[in-house]
């Protein structure tokens, strides 16, 4: 197909328009339409076949209205074709869209389900983990109850004990004070006679006469009366003080090595004596012989330390041991072995140191006070007070046992 050059197509165009009949009615326009419709092809061939040609067959207006038709044709195509174009490319991004769109939802589902049995999984879990709660919670309350159940029925026990205890206590209660006051005076007794311990002794029976005057019972006004007498004559007795005494002798003891010894009565005797010439002489010796070998000793005169003048060492040896006999003695409340102690160590003192020194006096006139000190004082007999209140005892026994009787 050859193609027009645009100066021939306004030609024919100006022609067409100089040539156009007046308008034709609907009915002949549409027939005109149709005609053209169907001889366009052959038409076209002719064109294409002899460009120059014209068919004098042929209204020339509908040649016109032909050509105006094939001017207009190749913008209607490409027209089409872009739209053509555009809805497949829409098309092609609306599926596109959609299958992006189906992804995404298949996605949502696959993790809505995954989430749905996840959640039915936790359910699951929370049901099981909620009936093992609920199983511990009916064990505990169990044993909870178990326990409360034993504990009240302890608890009714104890109660019922302590409420007989207190009934038999408050039927009791004279058993029970003047029990206790024989108990304490039964102590005092012993704590006297075995270690003259005075102060527990006082201590006892002031505790006695409190609980048998919080008895307030009348018919124990002989026990009371006993029980003054006896404070009394304890708080009447005045007991030396051991401590000070034993730390006394043993200063005592210590000082044994400061004390001058005495000189030998027969080198005294000797060095006083005139020196003998001849046939006196000879006397003199025998008669210092004679003495040596006789000593004469008093029947009642105390043992005394069978040491010779020049042993000192042994000598302050013995008196030591003799003044921690006394220390000792003094400890135990032995008052006659304290006083033979003093005695021992004031005889030795006496025989084998020297008198007139200062020491020596003060260890001799310091064991003589000594000797004075009566370790066990005269103690009271405390047992009236007891022995009348078990006199009251037995008493008040005879009368319930008389009147239980028939």
């Amino acid at each position: 197909m050859s193609k027009k050059k645009p100066d021939d197509r306004e030609k024919e165009h100006d022609q067409a328009a100089i040539t156009t009949p007046a308008p034709e009615t609907p009915a002949a326009e549409e027939a005109a339409a149709a005609n053209s419709k169907t001889d366009a092809p052959g038409a076209q061939q002719a064109a294409d076949a002899k460009p120059g040609a014209a068919d004098p067959a042929v209204n020339p207006s509908l040649i016109i209205e032909r050509k105006n038709k094939k001017s207009i044709a190749p913008p209607l195509f490409i027209i089409v074709l872009l739209l053509v174009v555009w809805t497949g490319v829409g098309g092609y991004l609306l599926w596109h869209e959609q299958r992006g769109i189906k992804t995404a939802l298949d996605e949502q589902a696959s993790q809505a389900q995954q989430l749905a049995a996840q959640t039915e999984a936790a359910q699951q879990q929370g049901g099981q983990l909620g009936e093992r709660l609920d199983r511990a919670e009916n064990q505990l309350s169990k044993v909870i109850t178990s326990d409360l159940e034993n504990l009240q029925a302890q608890q009714h026990t104890i109660e019922g004990l302590l409420e007989t205890l207190r009934d038999k206590v408050e039927r009791n209660s004279q058993v029970w004070i003047t029990s206790e006051a024989a108990y304490l005076m039964r102590l005092a007794n012993d704590r006297l006679r075995l270690d003259a311990d005075l102060p527990t002794t006082i201590a006892a029976l002031q505790a006695a006469d409190q609980r048998l005057e919080e008895f307030g019972d009348p018919s124990l006004f002989e026990v009371r009366r006993a029980l003054a007498v006896e404070l009394t004559e304890l708080r009447g007795i005045e007991l030396p003080d051991l401590t000070g005494l034993a730390l006394q002798v043993g200063a005592l003891s210590d000082g044994v090595e400061r004390l001058p010894f005495a000189t030998s009565a027969a080198a005294v005797s000797t060095a006083d004596a005139p020196a003998a010439e001849g046939w006196r002489k000879v006397a003199q010796d025998l008669w210092l012989e004679l003495k040596k070998l006789v000593v004469i000793k008093q029947k009642g005169q105390a043992e005394q330390a069978l040491l010779a003048p020049d042993e000192r060492h042994l000598l302050q040896q013995n008196l030591r041991l003799t003044l921690e006999s006394a220390r000792l003695a003094v400890i135990r409340r032995d008052t006659p072995l304290f006083h033979d102690s003093l005695r021992r160590a004031q005889e030795w003192i006496a025989l084998y140191f020297d008198a007139g020194a200062a020491p020596t006096t003060g260890a001799l006139n310091q064991l003589a006070e000594l000797q004075r000190i009566e370790l066990r004082p005269g103690l009271p007999d405390i047992a009236a007070s007891l022995r009348a209140l078990e006199d009251w005892q037995t008493q008040r026994r005879n009368k319930k046992s008389g009147g239980a009787t028939p």
